[in-house]
């Protein structure tokens, strides 16, 4: 029987050896005697153990799980509903994120309101780094709320699968981000 190969399969596949050949290019780079940093030299073997863990945790991938959890949780509302179209609970939940999405707007748009920037705009403000954790912990309270209306929600452990059920889904996603993540810092440091 053949397999299909996935998109994310065949993409962590090649970042997997890409990221056993960057080493030897950039040693066979510096030995050319061009401008590269080497992460086979002594200096490079430092930048690898004090920036690894730096290059593979950063904000991209810490967005990518807010995401993950975020398409988890409706997936798990879709899924979970039986195919049944509750409208009165789709109201409710709907009507509370608004009321949060409205509460989140008004508060970053007050003049002296501390989600501004230090010049009082939103550009580079507090609120804009953090929209979209609050736009998905919105998204996740609302879907909460529709999953506890339509019986879908019912014990500790239906919570703790709404949660999760993206990230278990869709974890492959999280090491091909933390793979690119690596390998782009990697480059950076290289052609630095």
């Amino acid at each position: 029987m053949k397999t299909k190969g996935h998109l994310s399969t065949i993409l962590l596949i090649i970042l997997c050896f890409t990221a056993f050949l960057i080493p030897f290019l950039s040693w066979m780079l510096a030995a050319f005697d061009l401008p590269v940093n080497s992460l086979l030299s002594d200096e490079g073997w430092r930048w690898t153990f004090i920036h690894g863990m730096d290059a593979l945790w950063n904000y991209g991938l810490q967005f990518l799980i807010l995401l993950l959890t975020m398409i988890g949780v409706l997936e798990y509302m879709y899924t979970h509903s039986l195919g049944t179209f509750h409208r009165k609970a789709l109201y409710v939940s709907s009507s509370v994120g608004l009321f949060f999405l409205c509460l989140l707007l008004m508060a970053a748009l007050l003049p002296q309101s501390p989600l501004l920037g230090l010049t009082g705009r939103l550009r580079y403000s507090p609120f804009v780094y953090g929209f979209p954790l609050a736009l998905c912990l919105i998204v996740i309270v609302s879907s909460f709320i529709y999953g506890l209306m339509t019986r879908c929600i019912q014990s500790l452990d239906d919570f703790a699968d709404f949660v999760s059920y993206g990230l278990h889904r869709h974890a492959i996603w999280i090491i091909v981000a933390m793979m690119i993540s690596y390998q782009y810092q990697c480059l950076l440091y290289i052609l630095n």
